[in-house]
């Protein structure tokens, strides 16, 4: 090696110099300083940040990961909680994960980010920080006491026309709003009563739960205090200025879960049905299978 200005090669006696221009750094992204000012640091992959809590993803889907591992049940910990975090399944234990889509009119900017380090996106990128504040305010679980929601009309006014009416073939289900102070959440919880039910079927409650919680972004899957199957989406403490792009971008996501959950629990919840099959482990039934 010699100065900063060439490296000096030898290679079987070779002793020609060979001279390489120092590549300039280049300029630091709008949204790397946004993000630094977090306490994000960009990762060797470049649309990934880290802090000392947190993994930050950028693409279509911002995803944002706690480091830590928490031991406890994925599906009865996690309901309740504001925003967007859901527990992401692990071995022994569980991450929380927040993810959100990023709206169409910011993804060419985020994309024109990504491609060019020195990309001047701060209009269009200051949305997207405000989401990843909202996550990282509100990933100890605690509400912000300063946030209100919408008034009931106006929430009422951003859902398609059915509303927070669920249909699967027979099966039947509405949600309702939780508009208190400092939260907002849509929640279904009238499918899938386990009271009363033979042990039996908890196993295979908990593996279709699981399943559907390891599949889905955004919404939340679990089972509450009463012992039924629940699937919520909870926008406390969103940025007011996109709560309606948010809702009009996740609430389809769960009213197609609750679709999806609903023709399953209902099945495995009902006490008139009799089948040999559910009375044996859920895993041992697929090995047979297989």
């Amino acid at each position: 090696m010699k100065t900063n200005q060439e490296t000096r090669l030898t290679d079987s006696g070779n002793t020609r110099p060979l001279f390489v221009r120092r590549r300039q750094p280049a300029e630091e992204s709008y949204l790397a300083k946004e993000l630094g000012k977090r306490g994000f640091r960009k990762a060797k992959n470049f649309s990934t940040y880290r802090d000392k809590r947190f993994q930050l993803e950028l693409g279509d889907w911002v995803s944002i990961t706690t480091l830590k591992q928490k031991d406890g049940d994925p599906l009865t910990d996690s309901l309740g909680r504001p925003g967007f975090w859901r527990p992401g399944i692990m071995n022994g234990g569980y991450l929380q994960t927040f993810e959100f889509p990023v709206p169409p009119k910011l993804f060419q900017g985020l994309h024109e980010e990504l491609e060019n380090e020195g990309a001047d996106s701060a209009g269009e990128l200051d949305a997207l920080l405000l989401l990843v504040d909202w996550a990282t305010k509100t990933a100890r679980g605690r509400r912000q006491k300063n946030w209100s929601p919408p008034l009931q009309e106006e929430v009422e006014s951003w859902l398609p026309g059915d509303g927070l009416t669920v249909q699967s073939g027979e099966h039947l289900t509405r949600g309702k709003i939780i508009r208190t102070p400092g939260r907002l959440a849509f929640v279904f919880d009238r499918f899938g009563d386990t009271e009363k039910l033979p042990l039996s079927r908890d196993p295979w409650i908990r593996e279709t739960l699981l399943g559907a919680l390891d599949s889905w972004r955004v919404v939340r899957i679990g089972l509450n205090s009463r012992g039924s199957a629940q699937v919520e989406l909870d926008l406390s403490g969103a940025p007011i200025e996109h709560l309606e792009s948010l809702v009009n971008s996740t609430f389809p996501i769960v009213r197609w879960v609750v679709q999806w959950l609903l023709a399953p629990i209902s099945l495995l919840t009902d006490r008139r049905l009799e089948c040999a099959c559910l009375d044996e482990d859920p895993m041992s039934v697929r090995q047979t299978n297989n």
